[in-house]
């Protein structure tokens, strides 16, 4: 040990004596002098222990409020799905309803179908429909929606049906101007 080392210990060991052999009210007298001297570092330790505990509470409550946040992101995805699967089955709802009330108005008995295919080489010319013979459905026939002529049954099978769209060039349906004895080709 150095020599520094050894006078440092006698003399902590000397103090320690001293305080020990003094009168109650010195020692009294000694403590509060020393509580007066930490009193500072003690306080200044405690403020930081009480701000590193509340930044630990703040850094934990920063990951809840992270997974509360993700957690809400991932349900306002799925509300956004069913809000869009049911806005278009309220289109879907809408658009049956007219035809609903468009068959209701209609004077002619009508079959309601929907269309099942297109073929792409010839998308503007034709289209099959899920109704054929077996639903009364006969060459020559007009295919109605609520807007107007859509085209006419142009091949009838059994339970489907080609339909000659009104935009193919080759269809040709007779027409009269309404108000007028007028008819003609269209």
């Amino acid at each position: 040990m150095r020599v520094t080392s050894i006078v440092s210990l006698t003399l902590f060991i000397i103090l320690v004596a001293l305080v020990f052999i003094s009168p109650f009210s010195y020692r009294q007298h000694l403590q509060n002098f020393l509580y007066q001297t930490i009193a500072p570092f003690l306080e200044t330790g405690n403020a930081i222990s009480q701000h590193l505990g509340g930044v630990r509470g703040n850094l934990k409550r920063l990951d809840e409020l992270e997974r509360a946040n993700e957690q809400l992101e991932r349900e306002n995805e799925q509300l956004r799905t069913a809000n869009a699967l049911l806005r278009n089955l309220q289109g879907e709802v809408s658009r049956l309803d007219q035809a609903l009330g468009f068959e209701a108005r209609s004077p002619f008995q009508l079959v309601p179908a929907r269309v099942i295919a297109r073929d792409s080489a010839s998308w503007w010319s034709t289209c099959t429909i899920n109704r054929g013979k077996r639903d009364g459905v006969e060459p020559d026939m007009a295919v109605v929606t609520e807007g107007g002529l859509v085209g006419k049954i142009a091949t009838a099978a059994n339970s489907v049906s080609i339909v000659l769209l009104i935009s193919d060039e080759s269809l040709r349906v007779s027409v009269s101007v309404e108000g007028t004895p007028e008819q003609g080709i269209l």
